[in-house]
């Protein structure tokens, strides 16, 4: 309905994580305008930025899309389209395989993040990653992922659709892998 009401020429940008760029094109009034943009968690740290050409994009509207990334000093890597474009196709596997182990008993949840950080340079760890992401929004994305590619690491882990059944989905309600003591709005 919003895409209707806006110019024609105007981007639509989604920062969906994992749905195909050209599945929501259809969608649209106007697919040339449709165009991905995915930001990293967290957005405070990484500045670089997927952006999603869908194959019925336009070329002027990436240039515009691009422009306004730039403009908020962001990175722009473009790649094309697929369930999940490159970073929550390798991402949230990684997540979810991080959160088998912690299930398993293998590691703690500060153990597993503190190995991505110190032996792997993962900014905050796969863990806190998830609850900035919101683990709703992980599980989502995984299940997503998992219909479109048939890969099974993208199953989601028992431990991850638990968190969610018992509303520990991160930041966003307080609580996920890890406390946060309050609820955040």
């Amino acid at each position: 309905e919003i895409a209707a009401a806006v110019p024609e020429g105007t981007p639509l940008i989604s920062t969906t994580s994992g749905i195909p760029i050209d599945e929501m094109a259809d969608w649209v009034p106007r697919p040339a305008d449709l165009v991905g943009t995915h930001f990293m968690n967290p957005a405070y740290l990484i500045n670089t930025v997927e952006m999603i050409r869908g194959p019925r994009t336009a070329e002027s509207t990436m240039a515009r899309a691009t422009a306004l990334l730039e403009a908020m000093a962001r990175r722009v890597i473009v790649v094309r389209d697929a369930p999940g474009f490159v970073t929550s196709r390798l991402l949230h596997p990684m997540i979810n395989a991080a959160a088998r182990v912690v299930g398993e008993g293998t590691a703690t949840v500060e153990d597993v993040d503190e190995l991505m950080r110190g032996c792997l340079g993962h900014p905050v760890g796969p863990l806190r990653t998830a609850d900035l992401i919101g683990i709703d929004n992980l599980v989502d994305s995984l299940v997503v992922l998992h219909e479109r590619t048939g890969d099974e690491s993208a199953r989601p882990c028992e431990l991850l659709v638990a968190k969610v059944r018992e509303g520990n989905l991160g930041r966003k309600t307080g609580r996920g892998f890890y406390d946060y003591g309050r609820a955040l709005s």
